[in-house]
């Protein structure tokens, strides 16, 4: 006999909002555009910059510079756009060139993949004229467009026959350019105030990283699937709200889904911020667009290494503090749900990153976060800890907002997973979409669990007797 000996834990968070309601705070945000600005996007060299005393990561990240990989303290991998070339020069760092293409290196990998590893032809699910293609096998490279990223929502209302998806999307709210960002609830239908907690997920805030949205869908996937068969998703789906936004940054991402149609599916997009006209003249290239992840009110601005003032850098950090309509929509969003957790995905590294971004310093929960932190990565090789310990320091970004301002809602407690490794990069082989999904599942899972009353074994005895 082996009885065990447990316990119930959960995190003393406020209690979750019992309702969703989205309104715009102004018409002129509301109403799409009559037509876009015309895009005239740069295509980035990625090049290797050599770091030593002279030429610190501290030195590239006030420069504003795209970095997009680091590697100890040797190397960094930057994208280097238009006007980069000689920011890099001026710093006197020595830079290599690694790849004069990536896009197009990324997009000829996808399509030798897809070669060697077909993708399923059966569509998941047709709405008049539009096919669902499944996960894993969308129409840019293996990835979900928008277009079918909104059938995936629309697949999920329709068919749910048992009460655990809400009865239509909810709109909160639009881009720069009038695109709609999706919401979505899911869990078992209660009547009445809901006072369950509630786990927020969203993906694409940076729009050349869709691995992220992929992950969040493979995740409800298997949610709704376990559920009448599987305890925890039972349970899950009976005392949680759980709320995703797949989309944070359509106008980016449409950037991205354009570049890779007008090449013929010859390169992939690497657009990363939303799609402001800073110049105002009415052209989006290299010298428009905003970072949404240093738009976020909690220390934006705070410095010039976790952000950028200049509107030629990848990480500009807008005009002021959630100048970005993508930006208020998660704001009001999480002021509206009072979410307890979640996860806002992003690639690439390997990582699993958490407050604070802006600061050494360490939050006032860091050990309650370090302790979740590895519960939810067992096994699966992501190094965890705060941005400026792992990877680079960060300000106005997702989660330290979540976390750090409690004036304006209950703290959350959020972490940012960095899916996939360098050889993955932003765009992973389409074969690798639903395996890198897969590794997610746990996190995704225990950020849900931590969210309120849950039992796991803290300790075993065993004892003999009959």
């Amino acid at each position: 006999m082996l009885p065990t000996s447990m316990s119930m834990r959960w995190p003393a968070i406020l209690p979750a909002a019992a309702a969703l309601t989205f309104a715009c705070a102004a018409a002129a945000w509301c109403a799409p555009l009559a037509a876009p600005p015309r895009e005239e996007i740069p295509a980035p060299r990625l090049v290797r910059v050599v770091l030593d005393t002279a030429t610190p990561l501290e030195r590239l990240l006030g420069a504003g510079l795209d970095v997009v990989e680091v590697r100890g303290a040797s190397e960094a991998m930057v994208l280097e756009w238009p006007g980069d070339e000689a920011r890099i020069a001026a710093l006197g760092a020595r830079s290599i060139l690694a790849d004069a293409t990536p896009g197009v290196t990324l997009a000829r990998r996808s399509s030798v993949d897809r070669a060697l590893h077909p993708p399923s032809a059966r569509p998941l699910w047709v709405q008049g004229a539009q096919v669902l293609p499944p996960l894993g096998a969308g129409s840019m490279g293996g990835y979900w467009t928008l277009d079918e990223v909104k059938l995936k929502l629309d697949e999920l209302v329709a068919n749910d026959t048992r009460g655990l998806v809400a009865d239509k999307l909810d709109t909160l709210g639009y881009s720069v350019q009038g695109r709609p960002i999706w919401g979505l609830k899911l869990g078992t239908a209660v009547t009445g105030p809901d006072p369950r907690p509630v786990v927020f997920y969203n993906a694409l805030t940076h729009a050349r990283e869709p691995e992220g949205m992929e992950v969040v869908f493979y995740f409800i996937d298997d949610l709704l699937a376990r559920y009448g068969s599987d305890p925890l998703a039972d349970y899950l789906l009976a005392q949680r709200v759980f709320y995703i936004v797949p989309v944070v940054n359509p106008d980016g991402y449409q950037i991205n889904i354009n570049t890779f149609n007008t090449s013929g599916g010859l390169s992939f997009g690497l657009w990363r911020k939303n799609a402001r006209d800073n110049d105002a003249n009415s052209v989006i290239n290299g010298n428009d667009g905003v970072d949404v992840n240093r738009n976020f009110g909690y220390k934006w601005g705070h410095d010039n290494l976790g952000s950028s003032p200049s509107i030629f850098s990848d990480v500009y950090r807008g005009p002021a503090a959630f100048s970005e309509p993508e930006t208020r929509t998660q704001r009001d969003a999480l002021i509206t749900l009072h979410p307890r957790t979640g996860l806002s995905f992003h690639t690439y590294s390997d990582l699993m990153l958490f407050p604070w971004g802006y600061t050494l310093a360490g939050a006032s929960d860091s050990l309650a976060y370090q302790e979740w932190t590895d519960i939810a990565s067992i096994g699966d090789g992501y190094q965890t800890g705060p941005a400026p310990r792992v990877l680079y320091a960060v300000n106005g970004e997702f989660n330290d907002w979540a976390y750090g301002d409690t004036l304006a809602k209950p703290r959350a407690f959020t972490w940012t997973p960095e899916v996939g490794n360098h050889n993955d990069n932003f765009y992973p082989p389409a074969s690798r979409i639903i395996p890198l999904a897969r590794e997610n599942l746990r996190r995704c899972y225990v950020v849900a669990e931590i969210a309120g009353a849950f039992v796991r074994v803290e300790t075993e005895r065993v004892t003999e007797g009959a």
